[in-house]
Formats: structure tokens, sequence, C-alpha cells
């Protein structure tokens, strides 16, 4: 499900520039369904590790205008200045640049736009360090929000140069970029799961969640569990899964201790939740996203992949620990 997605609008703009609106609806269907290479992030959370790991990698491969930015404004508002990242890109580039950086985009997929916008900082940087510059400190700090996105509006290089300079960075591989981004995005889950009720709001059509119905079938899901545990667990998923009803796959009191049977049991649906109660009354788990049967897939090498899982698989604890 797409539930937030802000550079969804101008992508499909900028494909109707070219193409009719059937084109575009396929072209922008084919954008959101790759799983292997990320076009367009679909969650408030994924928008999120998106910006928090631009802001990593320019901390390393855009060093000093990053330290230029800090100076002209420091504490918590540099910070901010990432958030709108994107639009620098699709909403302040002129219209001959923005069409060769989608080109490169619509070939490698996001990492394009982290490059380009590692290229805009640091022309920003060098631009503003001039002498006599429009872009000098004193204007800079006097509009910082805006300072970024009226550079991109009227920025000094070429389509051609814009580009070298994105990917003339140096050691910025796909394989780096994908760590810091999975770390991110383990990093803010974690503090979404341990902070309960300060996640996302829920939409009016899920106020009312968990429905009686809905009480039951989880008060059914564990012979082991406190119905309290149950509910505390139940407000951590993601809001649609509390709307489908659960069902109890494997539970050793019934189908004893083996592996492969569990394996057997559960490694075709998804999502699933694991529940373990240790002899000491300890009880933690895990919300598994996807399949078990992904466990056994291999990368394009052919090794068998080291994890599987999501943005939204998450480790809990009940007991004696609420986390």
């Amino acid at each position: 499900d797409i539930t937030y997605s802000p550079s969804l609008y101008p992508i499909t703009a900028i494909l109707l520039h070219f193409m009719s609106e059937e084109e575009c609806y396929h072209c922008m269907a084919s954008l959101v369904a790759p799983k292997d290479k990320v076009f367009i992030t679909q969650t408030k959370l994924l928008y999120e590790v998106t910006w928090k790991t631009v802001m990593q990698i320019a901390k390393k491969h855009a060093k000093n205008a990053v330290l230029y930015l800090s100076r002209l404004c420091p504490g918590q508002k540099s910070e901010r200045i990432f958030m709108d990242w994107c639009w620098w890109i699709l909403g302040g580039l002129p219209f001959p640049h923005l069409v060769r950086v989608m080109d490169c985009f619509f070939h490698e997929g996001i990492k394009v736009f982290y490059r380009v916008a590692l290229a805009i900082l640091i022309l920003f940087h060098k631009y503003s360090a001039t002498t006599n510059s429009e872009w000098d400190a004193d204007t800079i700090k006097n509009d910082i929000d805006n300072a970024l996105p009226k550079f991109c509006k009227n920025i000094p290089v070429s389509p051609a140069k814009l580009l070298r300079t994105a990917f003339s960075i140096r050691a910025l591989s796909s394989t780096y970029i994908s760590r810091i981004f999975l770390k991110t995005e383990m990093v803010l889950k974690s503090k979404s799961v341990l902070s309960g009720s300060k996640q996302m709001v829920r939409s009016r059509s899920s106020d009312n969640l968990p429905t009686s119905q809905s009480q039951v079938n989880v008060q059914m899901m564990s012979h082991t569990l406190t119905i309290r545990e149950l509910f505390t667990l139940w407000s951590w998923l993601p809001v649609r899964i509390t709307m489908y009803q659960p069902v109890l796959l494997y539970t050793t009191e019934e189908h004893g201790c083996s592996l492969t049977t569990f394996y057997v049991r559960v490694e075709q649906h998804e999502p699933t939740l694991l529940m373990i109660k240790t002899c000491n009354n300890e009880v933690f788990g895990a919300y598994c996203s996807s399949r078990w049967f992904e466990r056994n897939l291999k990368d394009d090498r052919g090794q068998r992949q080291a994890y599987f899982g999501t943005g939204e698989t998450f480790l809990f604890s009940l007991y004696p620990e609420r986390a």
C-alpha cells in the first residue's frame, strides 16, 4: 500500500510531458513495483530514511559543504534542510537539468538522486564561498531554508556539468548506500517500536481498531500470552495488518519442537508473528513481514541471502521488559 510518497506526483508530471496518461500509468506502476531496485519510497518511514541517508552520506562525501551549512545554521536547523532534499531536484532544478537527471534515474534508481543531491551541495558550497557572489554567507544566513531551493532554480552550471559532478563522487557504491539506508531504517524502526504511542498518527478510518471482533481473534491466537500482552503487541503492528484475522500456524503444545515442522507450517505465509516464552516466563519474539521461504532464496551471484524481510520487520520483548 502506498501511504506516503511525495515524489510520486512530480515524477508523474514529468512523464506526462512525454507520453499519454495510459502510458504514464503503466510506467508509474512499474516504478513502484520492483523490490530489487528502489525508485519511489511509499511510506512516511522510508521517506524519513531517505533524507537521513542523504545527510549521513553527505557528512562523508560532501563534508565541506555540510560543515559550511552547520556554521550558517547551528543546531537542528541544518538537519531540517535535508528533509526537503528531493525537492532540490524535483522542485528546484530547471527543466533541462531535470530531464537529464530523470533519464539517469529511470535507468539506475534512487541512488541517482542521492548523487545529484550531493552534487548540489558541493556546487552550492563552491559558488557561495566565492567572493562577491550572490550566494554570500550573510544572504544565505538570512534565508537559510530557501537558500538551496533558490540555488537549484538558478543553478550556475549546465546539465552536463551537474551530472559530471554527481558521478565523479568516488567510493559511493550501491552497496555502501544500501548499507547506510538499511542501518538508518533499522534505527528508525526500532525507535518507532519503542516509542509505542508516539508512532505515526492513524487515519480517522482506523481510529476504532482493534474492533471487538479482532480482539476476539487476537485472544484466540495464542495460548501462552496474556490478553494484555497480545494487545500491546497488536498496537505495534502496521495498521493494515491489524485488520486481518490471525491464524495460529504453529505451537509447540500441538506440533512439537521440530524446526522442520515449524518451517513446513509457516514458510509460505506472510506476515507472521513469532512468539517465544521461556521456562522463566520471559516473552519475546519477532514480527516477520515477509515469508520464511525467502531464507532459501539466492542473490544474483548464486549465494544465499544474509537476511530477508522488509523495513517493517522488528524484534520485541513483552516480559520482563516491554520493548
